[in-house]
């Protein structure tokens, strides 16, 4: 099988992805995700005691629906705020420059995660000499090297 191929198909797609996306809502998709994961414990506090308080839910329940509540609200906050930007970028003529840039990151998003699957095909063996060009297996190598080293 043709590894190569899926990278470069799979890389092809994304930056395909990217572009009908634009840069701003990848982006911020992606800092609505970690800015609802990092800031719910913040606020959840706050939101577990007024659904306490209203008696809206039973206590057993309240402390993860009061952290999928906040997780919510702050990504649809971030998604709202990136619609209001993207509006103005494309008043001043620069949606053509956000897609571009979105291609770019939707590129390397699906370039990095085929490699982190073929990183894991490669520690269980299934990557291997005989099905993979030689090629393959020293980027692979080097790509596990150079990235799981700081995660």
């Amino acid at each position: 099988m043709n590894y190569e191929y899926i990278l470069l198909g799979g890389t092809l797609i994304g930056a395909i992805i990217g572009y009908i996306k634009g840069f701003l809502k990848q982006i911020s998709s992606i800092a609505g995700l970690t800015v609802g994961y990092l800031f719910s414990s913040l606020f959840l506090s706050q939101m577990h005691h007024i659904l306490l308080q209203n008696k809206i839910i039973s206590e057993e329940t309240s402390t993860w629906v009061s952290y999928v509540c906040v997780f919510i609200i702050l990504f649809i906050s971030i998604l709202f705020l990136s619609r209001i930007i993207e509006k103005i970028l494309k008043k001043l003529g620069l949606g053509f420059t956000n897609q571009l840039a979105g291609m770019a990151l939707g590129a390397l998003k699906y370039f990095l995660l085929i490699m982190m699957i073929y990183c894991f095909l490669y520690y269980l063996n299934i990557l291997t000499e005989e099905n993979c060009s030689i090629n393959l297996l020293n980027f692979v190598s080097l790509f596990k090297t150079v990235v799981f080293k700081y995660i």
